[in-house]
């Protein structure tokens, strides 16, 4: 009798499970768009909403011919900024085409920040690839800034690929808006009062749980990781994770569909005192 009983038991455990992985792989082949709203105040009193859309950890992947489909679904959110947050370009890939063709759509769309992926990093062609971003008109952060202005509100936005080398970008000046590919880095952007930061690198988790919305493993943070997908607060600053758009080790994803993530971000008028 309780040999039938586990008999049973493992069977119904092993039908849950392929129901998990079947429906879990088929949901994430569908490229997603999530929406994230948040305020914040205004560097310099400026009011007004910006529109952020975030791209990262393609990792080759394509969505359309030529990633059509992935430039048509940001063309229709109309970002005022473009933010891509690292491994756009997966470290195996055979040359940086793809990548830079990609990014030479977007920058027809809305100006265009990139800061650097451990994938990128790792590339022997780095500076070409740097190099020929920067010619398409993409600001290319790695440990530097820019300043833009959206709707008459200056923005100073930098890009670390080190959370640690954000004092020596800094420099006195406030950074706005920081992509930093890491997001375990949290307690430092914090400390160093930065509002807003966007990163991705940990693809989600590559395995959810779904409705519970768990995810179960990420580099750098280990099983059952904090900081996967969606908007986290640390003592007043504000981190957006993307899922991404691409795998890297693990070739599919399960219950986690690729994201572009559109961030509003409103900039309030600071109350006098």
């Amino acid at each position: 009798m309780i040999g039938k009983r586990f008999l049973l038991v493992s069977i119904a455990i092993l039908i849950l499970l392929a129901f998990y992985i079947g429906t879990g792989v088929v949901r994430s082949l569908y490229l997603e768009s999530t929406l994230i709203k948040l305020s914040l105040p205004s560097p310099n009193g400026v009011t007004g909403t910006v529109r952020i859309v975030q791209v990262s950890d393609l990792h080759g992947a394509v969505f359309g011919k030529e990633n059509q489909r992935l430039v048509e679904l940001i063309a229709s959110k109309s970002p005022d900024i473009i933010v891509a947050t690292g491994d756009m370009i997966d470290v195996g890939a055979k040359n940086n085409e793809d990548c830079v063709s990609l990014f030479e759509k977007l920058r027809t769309i809305a100006p265009v920040a990139y800061s650097l992926g451990n994938h990128e990093a790792e590339r022997p062609d780095l500076d070409d690839l740097v190099r020929a971003l920067q010619a398409a008109g993409v600001y290319v952060l790695n440990n530097s800034a820019v300043r833009l202005t959206v709707h008459g509100i200056p923005l100073r936005v930098g890009g670390l690929y080190f959370a640690e080398h954000l004092r020596d970008m800094d420099r006195g000046d406030q950074i706005d808006i920081l992509l930093c590919h890491f997001p375990d880095k949290i307690a430092l952007y914090s400390a160093y009062g930065v509002p807003l930061v966007f990163s991705g690198h940990t693809h989600g988790g590559q395995f959810r749980i779904p409705i519970a919305h768990v995810a179960l493993y990420a580099p750098g943070q280990g099983l059952f990781p904090q900081y996967t997908a969606g908007l986290y607060e640390e003592d007043g600053s504000y981190m957006v994770v993307s899922r991404g758009l691409g795998n890297s080790r693990f070739p599919f994803r399960v219950h986690n569909p690729p994201e572009v993530v559109v961030a509003d971000v409103t900039y309030h008028a600071v109350a006098a005192r």
